[in-house]
């Protein structure tokens, strides 16, 4: 471009570059009207300018004294933070609060723990409302008094001044079971004055139980016949080194348990031991039946601890459990007996009466049974010994036994699955036997098996079958005219259509078992009449009307005990009646309930007529209707 050009171009720019310059006297721009210039006009653009906006020196000045003043401030804040960070001059913490306990870490079940506890307020402030709590676990007693629970310990330790201790001891009886691990927790809580807070310092003290203060030691088989009685003989012993009251023991049993006696009386299924001294030991028996199918696997439960209370068998603390597995088996030679005819469970027979027993034998196995022998021991008071008779059997006297084997029974050589056989054999009871008798039968059977390694295997098992004896009892009728306890009038001997009076006795002698429900009926002919001359004048001799009833209502009736009632009768014979006996009643017949046999007994007594002779001065014509 010529040079010409460049002036024509740059008039414009020259104007602009005046009008922004700042060293150009603005009186000459402000002039309305300037002279003409005779210079050349500029033909291109000059170079713009930078230009700065009026004012912006001012507002970065303002910008920069509000940073540096806030940056001041925050480091001043940081400064004033980390010195009462790192000086603590009006801090409280509750890790300045020294907690420190001094105790055994592994106790006996039953001991009494000690605990020596110190407390150090390391903070700059006093603290104030101290309070000491420690919570022990459950279980756990009074060492002033075993039989108070101590589960909490609160003390109000008031305030501790910055520096200052204080120290405490606490005592207190644990229990658990072997092994276990129970914690003691400790807590300390405090205030300030600068503060409505409360502060908590926390620590857990754990102690382990080295052995139970009661143990329980487990004594059965490891298998049982389904339905034959075995016994459980559980062993509680105490451990520990003061008394401790309230000793449960509770079982649990599985399902077809039956539980037929107990050396100590159940509440429920706990069992109320006492107090056990340190080192005693008190064993409970229990027997029962079991009952499941072949092979069924059940176990036994017997927990040991305290009672809630004295008066609550409910247990509260458990020490140690204790189970025990028995194996239910099948019975390989099925055994069963009866006894004068009936299979009842407990039969009942009376005194002198003769007993014919026959025992019956299955062998259940899948496979022969070799060599069986059945034995049957004959037990109890009332035997007589020299009474017994066996068929097919030998009774050897020295330990009164019957048995059954193959040397009186080739049949007992080799019994193949599913055979049957029976013996038979008889005694007498003793008429003279005493109150409560009972005769047990204790069959024993035996054989031998091949087993699955093929070496034979002798297997045995054993079953009771008791015999009570009921009461006996005696039963005396008699009637009188002028002997008994009511003055009796009318012609004697009797005289037809006229009356006559008598008195009717009968007397019972229960020598044997106590009884309930003791009662006497006997029916009046038509022509004799119940006046209502009874004694006991009680109501306990009563006549029915409507079927001609005398019923003597006695209760119950104590071994050895007799009772006697007598009532008046009026007889009118008829016409029809002379030269004869009249009866004053039907024969009498008595019953009763005996409590120890469990049956219903009953007895008869002789039908009384006008005869008398217990009267004085009696001849058997007065007996005979004129």
């Amino acid at each position: 471009m010529s040079p010409q050009d460049d002036d024509t171009l740059s008039a414009l720019g020259k104007a602009r570059e005046r009008l922004y310059d700042p060293d150009i006297e603005r009186s000459s721009l402000d002039s309305p009207l300037s002279p003409r210039s005779n210079s050349t006009i500029p033909r291109r653009w000059r170079e713009r300018p930078r230009l700065t906006p009026l004012g912006a020196p001012h507002h970065l000045r303002f910008a920069s004294r509000f940073f540096f003043i806030a940056l001041g401030f925050f480091v001043i804040a940081v400064g004033i933070s980390a010195l009462l960070f790192y000086t603590g001059s009006n801090t409280v913490s509750v890790d300045d609060i020294e907690l420190t306990i001094q105790g055994p870490t592994t106790v006996a079940g039953g001991d009494t723990v000690p605990l020596s506890i110190s407390i150090a307020n390391k903070n700059p402030t006093t603290a104030e409302e101290v309070v000491l709590d420690i919570d022990f676990p459950p279980g756990t007693r009074s060492a002033l008094d075993l039989s108070q629970p101590y589960t909490r310990y609160s003390d109000a330790l008031g305030s501790l001044a910055p520096g200052g201790q204080v120290e405490r001891t606490v005592s207190a009886v644990l229990f658990g079971s072997e092994g276990a691990k129970p914690t003691i927790e400790i807590a300390v809580s405090f205030s300030t004055s600068r503060s409505s807070s409360v502060f908590v310092k926390r620590l857990t003290y754990p102690i382990v139980i080295s052995t139970a203060p009661l143990s329980i030691s487990l004594d059965a088989v490891t298998e049982t016949i389904s339905g034959k009685p075995f016994t459980i003989r559980a062993t509680v012993r105490s451990n520990a080194t003061q008394a401790i009251d309230s000793v449960i023991l509770k079982a649990q049993y599985p399902a077809g348990y039956l539980l037929a006696d107990s050396s100590i009386t159940p509440v429920g299924m706990n069992f109320s031991i006492g107090t056990l001294a340190p080192g005693a030991s008190r064993v409970v028996t229990l027997t029962g039946t079991l009952t499941g199918q072949d092979n069924d696997e059940r176990v036994f439960h017997f927990t040991v601890g305290t009672a809630k209370a004295v008066n609550d068998p409910a247990l509260a603390v458990a020490y140690m459990t204790q189970e025990t597995q028995i194996r239910v088996a099948a019975p390989f030679l099925v055994t069963s007996f009866i006894v004068n005819g009936s299979s009842v469970a407990t039969p009942a027979v009376a005194p002198g009466a003769p007993v014919t027993v026959r025992v019956s034998w299955s062998n259940a196995l899948a496979v022969p049974l070799a060599n069986a022998v059945i034995e049957v021991g004959i037990s109890g008071a009332a035997l007589d010994p020299a009474s017994v008779e066996v068929q097919k059997g030998f009774y050897r006297s020295a330990d009164r036994t019957v048995i059954f084997s193959r040397d009186t029974d080739q049949a007992l050589a080799t019994l193949a699955p599913g055979a049957t056989g029976f013996g038979t054999f008889s005694f007498a009871t003793l008429a003279s036997a005493p109150r409560n008798s009972a005769l047990t039968l204790t069959v024993s059977v035996a054989g031998e098996r091949v087993g699955q390694s093929g070496v034979p295997e002798r297997i045995t098992a054993s079953a009771n079958k008791t015999i009570r004896l009921v009461s006996a009892v005696t039963f005396t009728t008699s009637s009188s005219y002028a002997s008994g306890p009511f003055a009796n009038s009318g012609p004697v001997p009797p005289v037809a259509e006229e009356e006559t009076s008598y008195t009717v006795t009968w007397g019972i002698v229960n020598t044997g078992n106590d009884l309930a429900d003791a009662a006497v009926t006997a029916l009046l002919p038509s022509y004799v009449t119940f006046p209502g001359v009874t004694l006991p004048a009680d109501g306990s001799i009563s006549f029915d009307g409507a079927s001609r009833k005398v019923t003597w209502r006695i209760g119950d009736m104590a071994g050895g005990a007799s009772r006697q009632g007598s009532f008046r009768v009026i007889v009118t014979p008829s016409t029809s009646q002379r030269g004869m006996t009249p009866l004053l009643t039907t024969v009498p017949s008595f019953s009763a309930y005996d409590r120890y046999a469990e049956v219903q007994v009953t007895t008869t007594g002789e039908a009384v007529s006008t005869e008398t002779p217990g009267d004085p001065g009696y001849t058997a014509n007065k007996a005979t209707v004129q």
